[in-house]
């Protein structure tokens, strides 16, 4: 029952990553086929209709400095620039600002999507703005932790947030970090999106 609940978990976060990113990879598509240069790819293997264009070499040399990093701050913005990267590949998503200091603590990446041009419903409304957190550390992200991201995506009136953490959160049942994910979208309609190194390296191999 436990892998059946991670399942309907990922199932969900692979449908919202479609979701969002379909109209990005349209818009590149219809921006940068010209070239010959560009390069499709999905957000992972089960959502195969989100397509971006990005360089797969500068994105996996990112990934390598953020792997390699030692020190406390070079690990974090090496981290966050990475993930500034991933998303820049996305033409439907506006990255507004960086490092925002609130009153429940610091968001990494504030974004919006881009109200320019057709929308698929799901980009209709105030809510158009969502947070990004960047988690770069051996361990798994934390129920606590989870708690206080959503907290902050409350605060900010927000339905998503998306977490980079490199080595995912905690839990595959219920309980832990993961069963907080799932109550984030029972309780609140919050969606939180867990996107972790495997992940990335999906990305760098081109699954489509």
């Amino acid at each position: 029952r436990g892998d059946e609940t991670h399942r309907r978990l990922e199932a969900m976060n692979a449908e919202w990553a479609a979701e969002l990113m379909d109209e990005a990879g349209r818009g590149a598509l219809a921006a940068l086929e010209p070239s010959g240069r560009t390069l499709f790819f999905t957000i992972g293997v089960q959502s195969p209709s989100g397509r971006f264009a990005i360089d797969r070499g500068e994105l996996e040399r990112r990934l390598v400095v953020a792997c390699d990093a030692t020190d406390s701050t070079l690990k974090g913005n090496s981290f966050e620039e990475l993930t500034h990267y991933l998303l820049s590949g996305l033409s439907g998503i506006q990255i507004r600002k960086k490092n925002v200091l609130t009153s429940t603590g610091e968001l990494d990446l504030v974004c919006r999507f881009r109200t320019e041009g057709p929308r698929e419903p799901f980009w209709a409304g105030p809510d158009s703005y969502f947070i990004v957190e960047c988690k770069n550390r051996q361990a798994p992200v934390s129920s606590k932790e989870i708690e206080i991201f959503v907290g902050k995506l409350q605060k900010c009136r927000s339905r998503l947030g998306i977490l980079f953490s490199r080595n995912g959160i905690t839990g595959r049942t219920g309980r832990d970090a993961v069963g907080n994910v799932e109550a984030a979208w029972r309780q609140h309609g919050i969606v939180v999106m867990v996107v972790t190194e495997e992940t990335v390296r999906q990305v760098i191999q081109g699954f489509d």
